[in-house]
């Protein structure tokens, strides 16, 4: 790498979300994604699923960027032990939203970043212990025609204003 030279910055992932934390460090990067399959293997652990899907999608793209960094992310919803992967449908969302609604679960989110330049590698995951309120069903069933649950996993963003399914969160 030349002096002087400004490092470049992938982010590995296409959550609007992302893209709005990291361009509130106030850094330059470019969106890469990668095609990862994010089926989760044989009784593997949330933990364990975190921190491979998010090292996944950073490794998957690191290969065509050796002078940069690569950043990548993973989010899990849990549920009695059982992830919630994005829903298929309208229906399943309104299942995932059913069973959430009034409850404690936990969200496990992969944070992977890959320093070519330095060959430094790390890899961490966060769980946060979340608690949804008791909205109605036809409150459910508004968000849901947005849309915006489809491609989340639990079928919810906690950030989406106009329905505001969380009550609170530890961490």
């Amino acid at each position: 790498m030349q002096a002087g030279k400004q490092t470049k910055i992938i982010l590995a992932s296409a959550s609007p979300r992302r893209h709005e934390l990291v361009s509130a460090l106030g850094l330059s990067f470019e969106v890469v994604t990668s095609d990862v399959d994010e089926t989760p293997h044989l009784q593997e652990a949330p933990l364990t699923l975190a921190h491979r899907l998010s090292q996944a999608k950073a490794d998957a793209v690191a290969h065509d960027y050796i002078d940069a960094i690569i950043i990548a992310a993973d989010t899990l919803v849990v549920l009695d032990e059982r992830i919630l992967v994005k829903p298929h449908d309208e229906a399943e969302a309104i299942t995932m939203l059913t069973q959430l609604r009034d409850r404690r679960h936990l969200v496990y989110t992969g944070l992977a970043l890959i320093n070519q330049p330095g060959q430094q590698r790390c890899t961490q995951v966060a769980i946060t212990p979340v608690r949804m309120r008791n909205y109605s069903n036809a409150e459910m069933r508004r968000y849901v025609a947005t849309g915006d649950p489809m491609d989340k996993a639990g079928a919810y963003a906690i950030q989406y204003a106009e329905w505001n399914p969380v009550e609170g969160f530890d961490g």
